[in-house]
């Protein structure tokens, strides 16, 4: 009742308002009006109590609001539920897929990377044994080297005395 009485009170002032000032060229937009609808007491409930319920709608709200197909609105949420479900169940496949994918492959790098290491140790073996062995020729020749250079000087020595 109130909000009825709160409308018709706008809508008096609106028209003081505009009857004060000069008409122009505007365009106004319409108020919806409220229309409310009072439930009778219940028995055993005072009269003077505030035990009414008031259910208010616009008259300018849409008709289809009021005439909503719900079975239909379901229906079609079910099916956007149902699509939506199934395209997170397709992704998470194809995000499986996709963790296998990486971990053969990383299984494979690993694999590689071992054989490489295996060659490698294979190749470095022997290179580290000819430098054992060659180092110790080398300074076998050296000494050699050392001891015919020793005897040449003392036959330089002896021939220029």
């Amino acid at each position: 009742m109130m909000e009825i009485r709160d409308a018709q009170a706008e809508r008096i002032q609106l028209l003081l308002a505009t009857q004060s000032q000069p008409v122009t060229a505007t365009r106004t937009v319409p108020q919806p009006i409220a229309v409310g609808r009072v439930q009778p007491r219940l028995p055993g409930q005072a009269a003077g109590s505030n035990s009414y319920t008031s259910t208010t709608y616009t008259l300018n709200s849409r008709p289809t609001e009021m005439n909503l197909n719900y079975k239909a609105l379901y229906e079609k949420e079910k099916l956007e539920c149902e699509r939506l479900r199934k395209e997170v169940d397709e992704l998470k496949r194809a995000h499986e897929n996709e963790l296998d994918e990486l971990a053969a492959a990383n299984l494979q790098l690993r694999t590689e990377n071992a054989a490489m290491m295996r060659v490698l140790a294979k190749l470095s073996l022997p290179s580290s044994r000819l430098d054992q062995s060659g180092l110790s020729q080398l300074r076998m020749e050296n000494q050699r080297l050392k001891e015919e250079n020793g005897a040449l000087v003392r036959v330089i020595s002896k021939m220029t005395i």
